[in-house]
């Protein structure tokens, strides 16, 4: 395959990154329950981090955050993944209007 045709980089501007993360960390209240925020936040991949606090240990011997918060950790990030996918497949659109999307 010819390096001619490959696309480039999609890049999100920055107000797109600043209402993604309000909308996943604000807005949506369970994301805020959990303390689940984005690190980072690029078309193709997203980090996020959940800081442990006493109220989401599952184990209290070995004091270990419960599946719950893990697996309700990764649908959210997973859910995040697709939203940063359809906002790169429509950067002809200005970041507001990608993010009414997701309002």
């Amino acid at each position: 395959m010819s390096g001619a045709h490959a696309k480039p980089p999609v890049v999100f501007e920055p107000e797109f990154v600043t209402g993604l993360r309000k909308i996943f960390e604000e807005m949506i209240v369970f994301n805020q329950t959990l303390g689940l925020k984005i690190r980072t936040l690029e078309p193709e991949q997203v980090i996020g981090r959940i800081t442990m606090r006493p109220e989401l240990v599952g184990h209290y011997s070995y004091n270990r955050v419960h599946g719950g918060v893990i697996s309700a950790g990764l649908d959210a990030m997973g859910g995040l993944a697709v939203m940063a996918a359809i906002g790169a497949r429509h950067m002809d659109e200005p970041p507001e209007q990608r993010l009414h999307r997701f309002a």
